[in-house]
């Protein structure tokens, strides 16, 4: 039983670790804001300045209306970013393709939900 338990576990971690290496391999480029919007505003927020920076070496550069660089990993469908001489957060990939991204995000209890398009 233990021997299959090991298995199991062994083959959840593999699974994990693929899933987590596509996501990887599929958020590297620019990506450009398109909707913006929480559960309290659902008007979009977007405009033209929010954009999003992501390179293999797992750097990444934020444009907010201010620009913000740091490092990024992604593990179990969360992206986390270290932005320099900032703290650490973690946003949830609910899906991405070669051209399209949904972040789920909580700020302050309220979640907002992020949607983009590659550049």
């Amino acid at each position: 039983m233990k021997k299959y338990i090991a298995i199991f576990c062994f083959f959840l971690l593999f699974a994990n670790c693929t899933e987590d290496k596509e996501m990887l391999e599929k958020i590297i480029g620019t990506w450009k804001c398109v909707n913006w919007s929480s559960k309290s505003n659902p008007a979009n927020q977007c405009t033209d300045q929010v954009k999003f920076v992501f390179n293999a070496d797992k750097s990444y550069a934020s444009f907010l209306g201010t620009a913000d660089q740091g490092s990024f990993f992604i593990s179990n469908k969360m992206l986390t970013v270290k932005p320099k001489d900032k703290l650490t957060f973690s946003v949830k990939i609910e899906s991405v393709s070669k051209d399209s991204m949904l972040f789920i995000m909580n700020s302050a209890g309220d979640i907002e939900y992020l949607q983009l398009i590659k550049e």
